[in-house]
């Protein structure tokens, strides 16, 4: 889970956990403050913890960080440290971002159009990339590029075993797309037609 950076809702800082008796197993039910849970930030040190601990029913406890221990990015660790129970860690990880807010998470400009970030002049249509010259290679459309590997991949195929092999367009199936001439299992020559 995540906590946003200096969260000021007590709430959204919450953390749960159960506490056992090392002795019997059984539940907790007692203080917990103060030594009793260690808190560590980003990996750091650890400290005595200073939010309130609640108990809620049978060894299950929430802990409220404070929005100091909440203070820096990374993880914040949560350490059940009173003697006579056993160790509890609970981690969560604290953002810079808010994750309760719906709409943006908090973060500026997302909701800014595309056009304050890039010029339209920068824009390019699809169209003009996929026919862009020797985009692939020399003389060798994007678009081009596409249809011929279409064919080989999915178009009806002809001459197998002939010494000419031809493959039609993919999905129209209106022209031969690709030519390959085979002299000794070698493709000899290849003619292609990318329109």
């Amino acid at each position: 889970m995540f906590i946003k950076q200096n969260e000021s809702t007590a709430a959204r800082r919450t953390f749960y956990f159960t506490a056992t008796n090392t002795a019997d197993d059984s539940a907790y039910t007692g203080a917990l403050s103060g030594a009793d849970l260690k808190i560590s930030k980003a990996g750091g040190a650890e400290a005595n913890s200073a939010g309130t601990a609640t108990h809620i029913a049978t060894g299950l406890f929430k802990y409220e960080a404070t929005a100091g221990e909440c203070d820096t990015l990374g993880e914040l660790c949560l350490r059940v440290a009173k003697a006579g129970l056993y160790n509890d860690v609970r981690v969560k990880t604290v953002v810079p971002w808010d994750p309760y807010n719906a709409s943006s998470l908090g973060l500026t400009n997302l909701d800014a159009a595309i056009s304050t970030r890039l010029p339209t002049s920068s824009y390019q249509d699809l169209n003009t990339i996929l026919d862009a010259a020797s985009t692939v290679e020399t003389d060798l459309t994007l678009r081009g590029f596409f249809r011929l590997a279409a064919a080989v991949l999915f178009g009806k195929s002809a001459g197998a075993g002939t010494g000419a092999e031809m493959f039609r367009a993919a999905v129209a199936d209106h022209k031969v797309r690709v030519t390959g001439t085979i002299s000794n299992n070698n493709r000899t020559s290849v003619t292609t037609d990318q329109t």
